[in-house]
């Protein structure tokens, strides 16, 4: 298995992606200072598995025979190589917003900027919280979106007026719901700065029993990555905390980012990130 180390990971033995590669590489040493983020299960070219019985890759042992190893339905729809891909993660603080592509745009993405989107296959994953867990993943409700643009009115200043008064008079219609959502992560980083600085004022004044989860959501991202547009994001995107054994299901081009905890990932053979 490979491991991946990134600013956001758990530290040391707290992480579960540490302990594994401690206890699954006789070669790995385990730093208390050091953040350890992902555990890659797989053939992918960015984290590729080696079997531990032979020191071969697991991409090589499934070429050598792959009907044998993926069985003949598998490579029949598939191909001969595993077709997907597993991780562990070990989430400390909040990942960026993101999206994965679906196949047609993974296709085109790969063929235009094969530096940075390294295969052409899309990624759906599912992800199964192992401790609690929690994410941003995908939109509200539009009445409740309405209901932000109102409330926030940080959030609205940064989306615009005619912005939100078009969303909140189309009862929440797709084309609609896209206009907000650009307007905000398209917006001046200035703007956005200078807002995100407002909302993390009023809600420090903002009696705590007052305040809405995605309140102190929103407290806690300021904290983490100050005057970021993903601060306002807390009031566009579905807030939700899983508990051991629960699953979320992210198809291709769900918004979503994760926030705290340590899960298990499957997806498609892929790492495209947009």
């Amino acid at each position: 298995a490979a491991g991946k180390r990134y600013p956001w990971g758990l530290v040391g033995s707290n992480s579960l992606v540490g302990r594994l590669a401690s206890a699954n590489n006789p070669d790995f040493s385990l730093e208390e200072q050091t953040p350890y983020a992902e555990l890659w299960m797989g053939t992918h070219p960015s984290g590729p598995s080696v079997v531990s019985a032979t020191g071969v890759g697991l991409k090589e042992t499934i070429a050598a025979d792959p009907a044998a190893y993926l069985g003949a339905k598998t490579v029949e729809r598939f191909g001969d190589d595993l077709p997907f891909l597993t991780k562990v993660l070990s989430v400390a603080k909040a990942l960026s917003i993101q999206a994965h592509p679906d196949e047609t745009l993974a296709g085109q993405l790969h063929a235009d900027r094969p530096n940075v989107y390294k295969d052409a296959n899309h990624k759906p994953e599912m992800t199964l919280a192992v401790t609690e867990f929690e994410a941003l993943c995908g939109f509200i409700a539009g009445d409740e979106l309405a209901a932000n643009l109102r409330a926030v009115p940080e959030l609205r200043a940064v989306v615009g007026d005619v912005v939100a008064a078009d969303f909140e008079n189309s009862t929440g219609n797709k084309d609609e719901l896209a206009k907000v959502f650009t307007a905000l992560m398209t917006a001046d980083s200035d703007a956005v700065a200078a807002q995100v600085d407002t909302l993390a004022a009023r809600l420090k004044a903002k009696d705590d029993k007052t305040k809405t989860p995605v309140d102190h959501l929103a407290q806690r991202l300021n904290e983490q990555y100050p005057q970021d547009v993903g601060v306002l994001c807390a009031y566009v995107l579905n807030y939700l905390t899983l508990k051991p054994g629960q699953c979320i299901y992210l198809a291709a081009n769900e918004p979503h980012a994760y926030l705290a905890g340590e899960c298990v990932e499957c997806m498609a053979t892929s790492n495209n990130v947009v």
